[in-house]
């Protein structure tokens, strides 16, 4: 897993003075915070988001736990420290806002160019793009292990009762319909 403080050095260490650094802040954050899976996160459309004075509803329409699409909305609250999710995501947001005004544009998108010189494309990041991000993170924080798309899942989950949450308010989050089953995240 990759613990809130793998995070927080990793967010730390993201420059934000281009848009693959932009991207990438807001996208650790976020993916940890918001305890999605990879395929959710590719999938996220600005439309999804909620930005209220307390921070974002994100609404994910469609999930491997919801194969009906009934939907389901999470909460991710302004921070109290400079590695806060919803601000990293608002200065993403408002970065792109020309490549991708419209509530059906992806919420994450493909850089072309090298870093220094790369160019917003108005094209959705693929799923693959965040395990390499997530490893290259590992990689730069010289983590040992092996590290994955879960890896922020888990390492939220495994934070989040490191930290005393319940279980309860942790399955709220994640989705999880089982303790079984969110007990496969626990990576202590």
């Amino acid at each position: 897993p990759l613990l809130l403080e793998d995070v927080r050095a990793a967010a730390n260490s993201i420059s934000t003075d281009t848009p693959r650094g932009l991207r990438n802040r807001a996208l650790l954050l976020i993916g940890f915070a918001s305890a999605m899976r990879r395929s959710e996160l590719a999938a996220m459309r600005r439309g999804d988001l909620n930005r209220t004075e307390h921070g974002y509803i994100i609404t994910i329409p469609f999930s491997k736990t919801d194969q009906e699409g009934a939907g389901h909305q999470i909460g991710i609250p302004i921070g109290r420290t400079k590695q806060c999710p919803v601000l990293a995501l608002d200065a993403w947001l408002d970065a792109t806002a020309d490549v991708a005004p419209d509530a059906a544009d992806p919420v994450w998108l493909r850089l072309n160019g090298r870093p220094g010189y790369e160019r917003t494309t108005d094209e959705p990041m693929g799923v693959d793009s965040f395990v390499r991000l997530i490893k290259r993170i590992a990689d730069d924080l010289e983590l040992e292990g092996r590290f994955s798309g879960h890896s922020l899942r888990a390492g939220f989950v495994t934070s989040a009762l490191e930290a005393g949450a319940s279980v309860p308010k942790i399955m709220e989050q994640t989705r999880h319909k089982s303790v079984d089953t969110l007990n496969i995240y626990v990576r202590r």
